[in-house]
């Protein structure tokens, strides 16, 4: 899994599995937070079995489900919320890692387009 380090407190990914969870957790991801619906995709895990393998691993977690293309202001707060509750680094993903970029984006009042902000992040593969 490719994971893009935003800053030193924030990271995203694509779809994460559950499998990957004690290496994320040796890594150093202390929490995550998911920005797919559930059944987005027919073959995507839904978050409630993501919760627990990462609670396993001592991973805390928060959902903040948005559909692609309609993020709104609601959302980059519960983001914002989820963020500054959660102990850091963090791993936000979605399907790809733009929706997660751009709500830390938004959030931090980035001005950067989301491509930018991913072109300049270095990638780990964990």
């Amino acid at each position: 899994m490719d994971i893009r380090k935003l800053d030193d407190t924030f990271w995203v990914a694509p779809q994460i599995e559950t499998d990957r969870m004690e290496a994320l957790a040796a890594a150093g991801v202390r929490s995550i937070i998911s920005n797919r619906p559930d059944a987005e995709e027919t073959a995507q895990p839904a978050f409630a079995t993501i919760e627990d393998a990462a609670r396993a691993a001592g991973i805390a977690v928060a959902h903040v489900p948005v559909v692609p293309g309609e993020i709104t202001q609601a959302d980059v707060d519960a983001f914002a919320a989820a963020l500054d509750r959660l102990p850091g680094p963090t791993l936000g993903f979605c399907k790809t890692g733009k929706r997660a970029a751009t709500l830390w984006a938004k959030a931090r009042n980035d001005a950067r387009s989301v491509e930018t902000v991913l072109a300049s992040a270095p990638v780990t593969s964990i």
